[in-house]
């Protein structure tokens, strides 16, 4: 049997506005056989579970500060240097694939609260054994440049997954990460996809019904999970107003 396994990255304060949330729903609504590995920043969470896997996030700190470093002492452009949690964000993706011990590996963001039951046989269906990727296309300015990253997946058993994750790399320890169109993990995602589409790879990006650069509540995975994305919907969410999220 295929096994999936699910990632995600919090530090306490993210945790305790809708981090929490995100794990619990998790643990109520995906399928039983399916475990999330959370890197923990800094804290420890106040759940016991034998599905919910701590990951030692001083692991991915010496690569990601060469990094850090790296941007910091190359530019003082704010839209770039702003974006640094992106950064970190794909160190974590990085050093969690190092270690990776199941066949599919699915990016959950901890904003993403689940609302209803996902089976195993959607997740089969969702990326099936042949299909190398799944992630949502962002439209707006972000259109054929980049792919929205709160949910996206990858078949290590693919003959090209080492080739996206090598490529993944290279933008994470280089100043390449300035080429790209809003200097994030975004981009790196969307053109090591289209690069491995382009030898054959066949892909699955997720249908979307709206024109937005944050499309995730137009496809399909509304139907099972809701993404707070935007500082907006965060705020409104940790306020207790979680009817529907701005996008919606």
């Amino acid at each position: 049997m295929r096994t999936f396994k699910i990632i995600t990255s919090q530090h306490k304060p993210y945790y305790d506005m809708i981090g929490k949330d995100c794990i619990e729903t998790f643990l109520k609504f995906w399928p039983t056989e399916v475990s999330i590995e959370l890197w923990a920043e800094g804290f420890t969470p106040d759940i016991t579970d034998p599905r919910l896997i701590i990951k030692d996030f001083e692991k991915i700190n010496p690569r990601f500060k060469d990094f850090e470093s790296l941007m910091f002492s190359s530019t003082d452009d704010h839209k770039v240097l702003s974006k640094r949690n992106f950064w970190l964000k794909g160190h974590v993706a990085l050093t969690a694939l190092e270690e990776f011990d199941s066949d599919v590996f699915i990016w959950l963001d901890s904003d993403v609260v689940t609302h209803s039951n996902i089976t195993l046989e959607y997740l089969n269906k969702l990326i099936p054994e042949d299909v190398l990727s799944v992630d949502i296309p962002a439209g707006g300015k972000g259109r054929d440049k980049e792919a929205e990253t709160g949910f996206f997946a990858l078949n290590l058993k693919h003959p090209l997954a080492n080739e996206v994750i090598e490529y993944y790399k290279d933008y994470h320890t280089s100043l390449k990460m300035l080429t790209t169109a809003r200097y994030m993990e975004t981009s790196v995602w969307w053109e090591a996809i289209r690069q491995a589409n382009k030898k054959g790879a066949k892909v699955n990006h997720l249908t979307t019904t709206n024109d937005h650069l944050m499309p995730f509540m137009y496809t399909e995975l509304a139907n099972y999970m809701r993404h707070w994305v935007a500082p907006t919907n965060k705020s409104q969410y940790s306020k207790g107003n979680r009817v529907k999220t701005q996008e919606e």
